[in-house]
């Protein structure tokens, strides 16, 4: 990881920086600028102060637009998947055949490596400098505790869903962390977990502002989920959706176009753009400039092909194009490519929503043979989206059916497709039937970029690169 080359007083410069910039762009924390003289002790003197510092994270994550939280997780995740190609031949085709060469190592590393590390570490050392803190209340200082936690496991499921065993970084120790080797898959998934269940009973019973731009225990709640489901522990799936559900204020949107507006009842957890002139990340680099150009992410015909007969998503969600006498389909998700359009409120990057927590808990209702619970989970989800519900069948069946819903229901979502192949063992059926010539099976897992295994000798390259 890149981090590990420089300072700590780096990361505290890249602190200050980022929550100036936070609180000059968009303010959801009414903090003044943290002067750029500040030290880490000083940084950390008094509530506000530790609030900005925290807030800083959060606003670098979606602040450089080339990097996994700024919508790559999602592009990339769909072409290695089988829902997007790239309308322009070149590298971006090594993503969508699922052959990373060596060229496109530079890639993993900026897009996804480095930042990542970079949002851990500035974690790590604003945890360290809370616990330490004498200044700040302990209502504020478990607030941040249980935030910074929860942003780091965050990208701790992304690194491990993507590149499987990696160096596990819990500390500010830039000497430490420049010679970690990569823990086993297993171990950073233990860690994962610690830290969201920390990150709970620090958050219960404290109020979080910042809408859903901030982490709260709903969100940490709902990250343990997507780790249950990982781990195939279906009582806990079950049990910690119904907590979600029971603690109020989530519900399916009536219309799928509203989905992704801001604060939206359905949002579990969104990131609030930093940038002018545009609302998210993915509506500005997939939707066309006008009526002449072309899109740059296109939906696979067998994604297009596989929706159900009056699917209202096919409606609203996917647009198409005629280009050269062909048809294009392109996702319609998010409406607007800029900061104005004529869709009237914000849009938002939401990494975490209801509709997901529903379909992971039919799925593991039925896992746990209660068929009447997963059918009522699997057509909440299906009615909203003007489908017929379903109305029996038998455990095989109805597994099938949740698997396809989530298909059509987070298609070009934070890799969901993706992730949801390799979880229930089925990627190698898919897609060595859509990409026979290509695909192998340890291409599950993305090769780690060249340049750090150059930086940390420490460092194994994943098995088939």
């Amino acid at each position: 990881m890149q981090v590990k080359t420089y300072t700590n007083s780096f990361y505290w410069s890249f602190l200050i920086l980022v929550a100036c910039n936070f609180c000059s762009c968009r303010r959801f924390l009414e903090v003044p600028p943290a002067p750029e003289q500040q030290t880490a002790q000083g940084l950390f003197s008094n509530n506000q102060s530790a609030e900005t510092a925290v807030a800083g994270i959060y606003s670098e994550m979606v602040t450089r637009p080339n990097q996994l939280t700024a919508g790559y997780v999602s592009l990339y995740g769909a072409l290695a998947a089988d829902e997007y190609y790239y309308f322009t031949p070149g590298l971006m085709d090594e993503f969508s055949t699922n052959e990373l060469s060596e060229l496109n190592h530079g890639s993993l590393q900026v897009l996804f490596w480095q930042p990542a590390y970079r949002f851990i570490h500035a974690a790590n050392m604003c945890m360290e400098q809370l616990e330490k803190s004498e200044h700040v209340s302990s209502v504020t200082k478990r607030k941040l505790l249980g935030e910074v936690k929860v942003l780091r496991a965050f990208q701790y499921y992304l690194l491990s869903s993507f590149f499987g065993a990696i160096p596990l970084s819990l500390t500010s120790s830039y000497a430490k962390n420049a010679t970690e080797g990569r823990v086993p898959y297993g171990l950073v998934l233990e860690q994962i977990k610690k830290d969201l269940e920390e990150a709970i009973a620090l958050l219960d019973g404290v109020e979080v502002s910042g809408g859903k731009g901030r982490v709260n225990k709903g969100v940490a709640i709902a990250l343990l989920v997507k780790l249950a489901a990982l781990e195939k522990d279906w009582e806990t799936v079950q049990r910690l959706v119904t907590e979600l559900e029971a603690s109020g204020g989530y519900q399916l949107m009536p219309k799928l176009d509203d989905v992704f507006l801001k604060n939206s009842p359905e949002a579990i957890w969104q990131l609030y753009t930093v940038q002018q002139q545009l609302n998210t990340y993915e509506g500005n680099i997939i939707l066309p400039l006008n009526e002449q150009t072309t899109p740059t992410y296109l939906l696979t015909n067998w994604l297009v092909a596989s929706f159900e007969e009056g699917d209202l998503r096919k409606q609203h969600w996917i647009k198409q194009r005629q280009f050269a006498g062909a048809t294009l389909y392109y996702p319609y998700k998010f409406k607007v490519r800029g900061g104005t359009g004529t869709y009237p409120e914000l849009e938002c990057n939401t990494p975490l929503r209801y509709a997901d927590m529903l379909l992971l808990r039919a799925e593991a209702a039925i896992h746990l043979g209660d068929l009447s619970g997963g059918l009522a989970d699997l057509n909440a989800v299906r009615v909203r989206a003007g489908l017929a519900a379903i109305e029996s069948g038998e455990a095989e069946e109805l597994l099938e059916a949740v698997f396809n819903e989530r298909r059509w229901e987070l298609f070009g979502e934070w890799g969901n497709r993706w992730f949801d192949l390799k979880r229930t063992g089925r990627v190698d059926g898919v897609m060595s039937n859509l990409k026979p010539a290509t695909w192998q099976s340890t291409d599950q897992l993305w090769p780690i970029p060249i340049a750090e295994l150059k930086l940390n000798p420490n460092l194994t390259q994943n098995e088939g690169y």
